[in-house]
């Protein structure tokens, strides 16, 4: 009679503790082994806190994640741009992923995403290349747009 309760109390815990880890249920199968792989196996759940795209975005000064509405950077006080408003598609470009997209936006003459990459303060050398894409493809209203950003950073 002990053993029966002893294996139960087993089969509880391992399913108590695979539901306190966002695991299946189905551990309280293998009883008192079930517990011991649940409580060795890292956790399933995610970290409410933790930084996410929908969340964070990377400073383009020092490149350390901070919240998609921070008008300051915590981490070098640099001024930010909130992006809450742009896609996410766009919030995390930053470096080289930002002068890609801002060239293949300028070679296709999309004025829109051209605006919302600005936001996100290119280098100049990222603009010039811009710049050289928009004049080849002859986009006037994205060259406008890259030339008059040009001249208000400098």
């Amino acid at each position: 009679m002990e053993f029966f309760f002893f294996t139960l109390a087993g089969c509880v815990l391992a399913y108590l503790a695979a539901k306190s880890r966002s695991r299946s249920g189905w551990w309280w199968l293998l009883g008192w082994i079930g517990v011991i792989f649940v409580v060795v196996l890292p956790s399933l759940k995610r970290d409410v806190e933790a930084p996410h795209p929908d969340t964070h975005v990377r400073c383009p000064d020092c490149k350390e994640l901070v919240r998609n509405d921070a008008v300051k950077c915590k981490h070098c006080g640099g001024a930010l741009v909130p992006v809450a408003d742009l896609p996410v598609a766009v919030r995390g470009l930053v470096g080289d992923d930002l002068a890609n997209a801002l060239k293949d936006a300028a070679r296709q003459g999309d004025a829109l995403r051209v605006s919302q990459l600005l936001k996100l303060r290119p280098t100049a050398v990222h603009i010039q290349d811009a710049v050289r894409y928009a004049d080849l493809y002859q986009h006037a209203e994205v060259l406008l747009l890259l030339r008059q950003y040009d001249g208000e950073t400098r």
